[in-house]
């Protein structure tokens, strides 16, 4: 588990510089925890929203018979 943990903390340290996420402490268990912050936001919906779509335009010309 420590190597996960070591892999995972440069990438979440940029990702908290840069902005869309914020690092917070779940008071029940004091452990770190990642959330999506403001700034994250509405890059994440658009995100969203484009893979929605494309997975929807491909389920439609599925062939379920």
């Amino acid at each position: 588990m420590t190597g996960t943990r070591r892999a995972v903390r440069g990438p979440i340290r940029q990702l908290i510089s840069a902005g869309p996420v914020a690092r917070d402490v779940q008071p029940s268990a004091a452990i770190p925890v990642v959330t999506l912050a403001t700034p994250g936001r509405k890059p994440l919906a658009v995100w969203t929203t484009v893979h929605e779509r494309r997975m929807q335009a491909v389920l439609a010309d599925f062939d379920y018979a």
